[in-house]
């Protein structure tokens, strides 16, 4: 009978103890990676369905002008809100890494009330608009207004493209 642990013995108890805490350590770190790719891969979801929804109302909802530029064009509204205001544009303006959504109201309020803006998309890559007359074209036309309109985005740090295509219903 032995009293005590051999230190061949007490090796192979600390190499099993070392090789299980190595193993944890690196499903544990595997298990986090691949979390947090799904957190991301959500919140990125969601953030497309929002702009989905916003853009796709704006577009299809408002008389559309563009100004010749695809970083810049502006929608009209006839719509009433309420009693004494209406939506008089909304506007789409990229500056920098972000692109901003500028609502103008017409109202009998201040100027400096009139106009909301917020932040459309931010950590903003690349954006570009396209508008559809017979071909897809970079620019709008004053004249000859487009019967699709296509918002084309990356964000920083996401490879993906995702495009926002949208029939323009009142021309």
């Amino acid at each position: 009978m032995k009293n005590g642990i051999t230190l061949v013995e007490l090796l192979i108890a600390v190499s099993i103890f070392a090789f299980v805490i190595a193993s944890s350590y690196l499903l544990l770190r595997q298990f986090s990676r691949t979390f947090s790719r799904g957190i991301i891969q959500s919140e990125m979801r969601e953030k497309v369905r929002e702009l989905v929804s916003t853009f796709s109302r704006d577009i299809s909802s408002m008389y559309l002008r563009c100004e010749g530029n695809s970083k810049n064009f502006a929608f009209f509204s006839l719509r009433r809100r309420g009693e004494d205001f209406k939506v008089s544009e909304i506007r789409y303006r990229q500056e920098g890494d972000k692109l901003y959504r500028e609502v103008q109201w017409d109202s009998d309020r201040d100027l400096s009330e009139q106009t909301e803006r917020e932040v459309f998309i931010d950590d903003l890559k690349e954006a570009n608009f396209s508008f559809y007359n017979g071909k897809w074209q970079n620019h709008c036309s004053v004249s000859q207004l487009p019967e699709r309109v296509r918002l084309e985005i990356r964000w920083k740090g996401y490879s993906k493209k995702y495009e926002l295509e949208c029939e323009v219903m009142a021309r």
